[in-house]
């Protein structure tokens, strides 16, 4: 029977994660040795970092960011260390990002359309279970995937840690400078002011979602750096940044484990993750909207979800 109400909790369940294209199912895993000495204790991690940045391979603004949210100067100091870890370089953002609906035009072909019908009757059981404990429509959690994923087939082998820390690392200030002079000599109206709005913006969204990976790699011993997923930074067939798995993840197949790769727990998750954003039956278009908001802040994601979600639920032929 499938078990809907149990959330994930790490004193009765393991994590799986998707680690170079395996699943890891033995929790016991000892993680890689880094490649250069751990430091003794919290003072002298921080007072390496202090004193030069190529100690943490130019990372020094993110980890100082990331001590300063909690993060273990210790385990910060060691994996920014390791030699796995790219150097940090100059990362060009945009104060204003937008989405096209032209990128999620294609979700909606015939092909694309036929597979979420097909996934749909073969996951029936765990979609009619999500939906009777979660109020989330079948259609509406197969587009998520479907738009997400391609339904399980593309999750991405992009290292997670070094996607996520790409993003929270914006704010350091040499790189908020570089952005504006890069910016204003191709003409573009932007401010000063306005970068650096941005990018706490984006530290304050992804710097704790270092420091929730860090706690799921710790917790599970298992190396960080073999995590793969998006090129923002999510995995799993969901998509689900770390922060969401750790809240979200449910272990609907009942086996003591949470795994994005598994398309029950994928499937109520996904529907946990929106009943608690207050997904409910009955809701109008724009109360979808919002919610779906969410879990990717892009019109034409929200967009393209809905009118796949349309689709299914009408069962039209294309």
């Amino acid at each position: 029977m499938i078990q809907m109400s149990k959330l994930a909790s790490f004193s009765t369940l393991v994590i799986s994660l998707t680690l170079i294209g395996e699943v890891l199912a033995d929790p016991t895993v000892v993680a890689h040795k880094a490649e250069i000495e751990k430091p003794h204790d919290a003072a002298e991690a921080m007072a390496g970092i202090s004193r030069t940045k190529t100690e943490v391979r130019g990372w020094d603004h993110l980890v100082e960011v990331l001590a300063r949210r909690g993060g273990d100067p210790v385990q910060l100091a060691r994996v920014f260390q390791d030699k796995r870890l790219p150097w940090f370089s100059d990362i060009s953002f945009s104060p204003r990002p937008r989405e096209s609906h032209a990128l999620y035009r294609h979700f909606k072909n015939k092909d694309k359309i036929s597979a979420a019908r097909t996934f749909m009757k073969k996951w029936r059981r765990a979609l009619a279970a999500s939906e009777a404990s979660y109020e989330v429509s079948a259609a509406v959690i197969t587009s998520i995937l479907l738009v997400e994923t391609q339904l399980g087939k593309v999750t991405g082998d992009h290292t997670v840690l070094y996607r996520l820390a790409r993003i929270a690392a914006v704010s350091k200030p040499e790189n908020v400078q570089w952005n504006y002079e890069r910016l204003r000599t191709q003409g573009e109206q932007v401010t000063l002011e306005e970068l650096q709005n941005r990018s706490r913006y984006l530290e304050d969204t992804f710097a704790p979602e270092i420091l929730a990976l860090l706690e799921i790699a710790d917790r599970n011993r298992i190396d960080i750096f073999r995590v793969k997923g998006s090129i923002a930074g999510a995995f799993g067939y969901p998509q689900f940044l770390p922060s969401s798995f750790l809240r979200f993840g449910v272990d609907a197949d009942g086996d003591g484990r949470v795994s994005l790769f598994s398309f029950p727990d994928s499937i109520a998750s996904v529907a946990h993750f929106l009943n608690h954003f207050g997904w409910r039956k009955g809701l109008t278009r724009a109360q979808q909207r919002a919610i779906l908001w969410n879990y990717n802040k892009s019109d034409a994601y929200v967009d393209t979800v809905l009118d796949i979600a349309d689709l299914l639920s009408s069962n039209k032929p294309m």
